[in-house]
């Protein structure tokens, strides 16, 4: 009777070995796939903070589009991110209703699929991630 148990454990010690093979790949599909969503949401987030200060400070100062993208920046985007400002209206007349739009945008290359890009080469799998404010001119 022991050595029926005896062979049945010596079977099953592979087991867990193959089952970790096989559930390893989809549990770091799945965990590295959460980060890369946190990240994208966290950057936009950013992004779109920046946006709405440099269309506050447009607003003031319409005609200053240096110092309109500056006052993005310095609120903290995320690198390499790209900075427009541009006016509708008449912002130079109080009554004008013109009005200044500040746009971000950033290109996000993916934890994971950035490592699938050594397997996959024609496949792009960075994408643009864009955020925009349009705010009153007050001048």
């Amino acid at each position: 009777m022991s050595r029926f148990f005896r062979t049945r454990h010596l079977v099953s010690e592979g087991q867990s070995i193959v089952e970790l093979a096989i559930s390893m790949p989809i549990t770091l599909l799945l965990v590295l796939g959460a980060i890369d969503v946190g990240r994208v949401f966290y950057d936009y987030i950013e992004m779109r903070n920046a946006v709405v200060e440099g269309a506050t400070y447009g607003s003031r100062h319409p005609f200053e589009s240096g110092a309109i993208a500056s006052a993005t920046q310095n609120h903290g985007v995320p690198g390499g991110t790209t900075v427009a400002s541009s006016l509708t209206g008449d912002c130079a007349n109080p009554s004008g209703g013109g009005s200044v739009t500040v746009t971000a945008e950033h290109v996000f290359t993916p934890i994971f699929f950035g490592t699938l890009s050594m397997i996959a080469d024609s496949v792009d799998w960075n994408f643009t991630v864009r955020a925009s404010s349009t705010i009153r001119c007050m001048t």
